[in-house]
């Protein structure tokens, strides 16, 4: 399935961000916590207009930190059950594998344990963005985590940095087994390879990793330039035509 987060499209409603799903022909949404589902009342109102037009939500974007012990993670639990999410996207921390104590990695452990029993609660699956600054910025520490927390409703999600073909062809390679969903985004293409030898055919070859892989989750779009709706119907488009 090909879709996008709704971060996306920060600046608009939730009507018109289905309105976009539409009009591009996205397949499924993920929605985030941070503008557009804060409440019950937010998710109620986003699954009834994706159901009403044909739109999977496929996860909850959530910007929870795992090892924060938050409060919180029961109310989005029942938030992306509402919506009829599947999975809850999560940061691993606050800190960098390197910059991170043996102490502080044992309570991202028994954090993401809570979190994963309680997400289980409502059949859901707890998944680690892959990103800088937190525990799963790396090949070997997304594994040792992904060993050392012995939950098999936690997973990962894969996104390229755009600026290492072999690291990154190594880390999804070796991470895909736990690999729930995918990061793709033209625009953060175009502003991480800066200053980087450019490639513009760096997406491409991740799809073609993902072919390789038999990779069958969700491909989602993350990030459109200027936050534009036109802009991610054309994102949409690109990233259909090169999956085919």
């Amino acid at each position: 399935m090909i879709g996008f987060t709704s971060v996306s499209l920060r600046p608009y409603s939730i009507e018109e961000v289905v309105d976009a799903a539409v009009k591009a022909k996205a397949e499924i949404i993920e929605w985030g916590s941070d503008v557009h589902i804060k409440t019950s009342e937010d998710a109620e109102k986003a699954k009834k207009l994706c159901d009403e037009n044909g739109i999977i939500i496929n996860s909850y974007g959530t910007y929870y930190r795992i090892g924060s012990f938050g409060k919180e993670w029961r109310n989005l639990c029942e938030n992306a059950s509402i919506m009829g999410a599947k999975y809850i996207r999560t940061w691993l921390g606050t800190k960098g594998s390197d910059e991170t104590s043996e102490e502080e990695y044992q309570l991202l452990l028994e954090d993401a344990r809570r979190a994963a029993d309680i997400a289980r609660e409502y059949g859901i699956t707890v998944c680690n963005e892959c990103h800088p600054n937190t525990f799963n910025d790396t090949t070997e520490s997304a594994l040792s985590f992904l060993n050392d927390v012995n939950r098999d409703n936690i997973k990962t999600y894969y996104q390229s940095w755009y600026r290492t073909e072999a690291s990154d062809k190594e880390k999804l390679f070796r991470t895909i087994r736990h690999v729930q969903d995918v990061h793709i985004s033209f625009s953060e293409l175009e502003k991480f390879q800066q200053g980087y030898a450019e490639d513009k055919r760096f997406i491409e070859k991740i799809l073609g990793w993902l072919k390789e892989l038999d990779f069958g989750n969700a491909l989602i779009i993350e990030f459109v330039r200027n936050d534009s709706p036109e802009e991610l119907i054309r994102d949409i488009e690109r990233l259909k035509a090169l999956w085919k």
